[in-house]
């Protein structure tokens, strides 16, 4: 017979485990309040773990002068955000993604170097599922789990 004790942890372990969210880099600055590293280079203190489905980027540059980022926000949202729009004034671009800090890129391209505007056709979101190392660490659990229920 296994203990209520060992059967209450494994569940324990494995609701904590599973619910851990989206890693995203979370930042914002103006052309008036610039920081380079939101833009360039988002830091380890810039994460967050969010309850949403993507991780994102906007950036919004000056047409004059050229390339001068207005602002720039990286953050997490339930809103599919994809795209390059422009008026007289500015260019926006917009990126969203679906995996652990994917949202450290230029904004105007995808992590990868690609243009990432494919659309929200481009990935299959299975809600529930997690990244490689929370699976793993979910197996470890199950393998505790049976190797406990065949000792005992």
């Amino acid at each position: 017979m296994i203990p209520d004790s060992v059967v209450l942890s494994v569940l324990v372990a494995f609701c904590i485990s599973s619910a851990q969210g989206l890693n995203c880099y979370t930042c914002s600055t103006t052309s008036n309040e610039y920081d380079d590293n939101c833009v360039s280079t988002p830091t380890e203190d810039m994460t967050r773990d969010c309850n949403k489905k993507y991780c994102n980027i906007i950036r919004v540059e000056d047409k004059d002068p050229k390339n001068l980022v207005s602002s720039m926000s990286r953050g997490c949202s339930d809103a599919y955000l994809n795209g390059k729009t422009e008026d007289y004034t500015h260019i926006i671009y917009q990126m969203s993604c679906r995996e652990d800090y994917c949202n450290s890129g230029s904004g105007k391209t995808a992590s990868g170097g690609t243009h990432n505007y494919l659309g929200d056709k481009s990935t299959i979101y299975c809600p529930g599922t997690e990244s490689s190392a929370s699976t793993r660490l979910i197996s470890i659990y199950t393998i505790i789990a049976f190797i406990a229920i065949f000792i005992m």
